[in-house]
């Protein structure tokens, strides 16, 4: 009967510790240009994104909620006591 031989739980790194060193600051600079070209994304596109939504969103409100009643009370008026 053939035996088989104990396989490792993991394949071990061939690689140094100064290669190993090198590809973490690789990854690390890969991480930080991602974050960089996500951040420029956000801050370039978010502003259209919340006056377009801001638009569509007075377009459709009064869709929604219908028109005021006749004697509506603001905070203007002071609240409900100051209500004429």
């Amino acid at each position: 009967m053939l035996k088989r031989k104990k396989q490792k739980a993991f394949m071990p790194s061939k690689l140094g510790p100064n290669e190993r060193a090198q590809s973490a600051v690789e990854y690390m600079l890969l991480f930080a240009t991602v974050m960089v070209v996500v951040m420029y994304g956000f801050d370039t596109f978010f502003p259209f994104i919340r006056e377009s939504s801001n638009q569509y969103y007075n377009g459709v409100v009064m869709g929604v909620t219908g028109k005021e009643p006749p004697n509506f009370c603001t905070m203007e008026h002071g609240g409900i006591l100051g209500c004429p």
